[in-house]
């Protein structure tokens, strides 16, 4: 990988603790439900309904796809972490067979349409298996999540398939119409027997901080934070700064290597990467000792940023 270049890579893995001690940092885990289909759409019927207009669903074509993007990218905002789906790397993750099925769901008349004319898309499923990996719907169609893994159920029950995996947020609410009423677990989430845990390496951290620049800048601008900042970062793998200009509208960020400032995060390197991988939240990483800011400026600016 240092050899390639790569800047980051990331592994599911049953063994993290291995990892970690090779310098990768630990994400999480995932988090997937199992449940039976039988069970799942009773619970999901007894579920209060979405209003609003009738929806179609069918299995997807190929020339849908930036329709599939569109509504990626509507839900984008809700998840953490640095990988942007474009197109070319949906399109890279179809040609590898990553999926056994996407179902859409249509709003208005479905006919053969390249650009959505008659018949809009408003949410769709990805499944490889039995495992249900993305749901997602247009955010003007609240609720049709629902809808759209009840008939993923019915179809499972028309296979004959005795059981659904639901991957998903831990935040997600449909978690618990999978696993449904079990007592002494987490809400809204219980992951398989042997469940994976999710780590990450860092190999170029200046060249990771540049490329999520423009998104800090953002971010200093979304805070409200009028005049310019520099935040600095002191550890093994990277010492030095991102500033954010001042002033009026677009604001630009720029990296500083080896010039760390006055307010700068002292971090061990498994935490350097899991804050610039919004994994991190720095005021529970400063109070557990895994990191120290030198200003209060720059313990604020850290949960202002990341």
């Amino acid at each position: 990988m240092r050899e390639l270049g790569i800047v980051m890579a990331f592994s599911r893995t049953r063994i993290a603790a291995s990892f970690n001690e090779l310098g990768w940092s630990v994400l999480g885990r995932d988090c997937a439900t199992p449940g039976r289909p039988t069970d799942i759409l009773a619970r999901l019927l007894d579920l209060p309904q979405r209003q609003g207009p009738e929806v179609t669903m069918r299995q997807w074509r190929h020339v849908e796809l930036p329709a599939i993007l569109r509504i990626y990218q509507q839900n984008a905002g809700r998840f953490v972490g640095p990988l942007a789906r474009g197109e070319a790397y949906a399109r890279w993750l179809i040609s590898r067979g990553a999926f056994d099925s996407i179902i859409v769901a249509l709003q208005g008349n479905d006919r053969y349409d390249l650009h959505e004319t008659t018949a809009k898309i408003v949410g769709y499923c990805i499944q490889s298996g039995n495992r249900v990996l993305e749901v997602m719907a247009d955010p003007d169609y609240r609720g049709l999540e629902q809808e759209i893994l009840a008939r993923v159920c019915a179809e499972a029950i028309e296979n004959d398939r005795q059981e659904l995996v639901y991957e998903s947020s831990p935040t997600d609410p449909l978690h618990q119409a999978v696993v449904g009423p079990v007592a002494d677990e987490q809400p809204g989430c219980r992951t398989v027997p042997q469940d994976r845990m999710i780590v990450a390496k860092v190999f170029d951290p200046q060249e990771l901080l540049t490329t999520l620049a423009p998104t800090v800048a953002r971010r200093v601008a979304a805070a409200g934070i009028r005049e310019a900042v520099e935040l600095g970062f002191d550890n093994d793998q990277f010492r030095g700064s991102i500033t954010v200009t001042g002033g009026q509208e677009p604001r630009a960020a720029a990296v500083h290597p080896g010039r760390v400032g006055r307010s700068y995060l002292k971090i061990a390197d498994d935490e350097f990467a899991r804050l610039l991988l919004g994994q991190c939240d720095p005021l529970e990483a400063t109070t557990a000792g895994r990191l120290e800011a030198s200003t209060q400026m720059a313990q604020k600016l850290a949960e202002q940023l990341f």
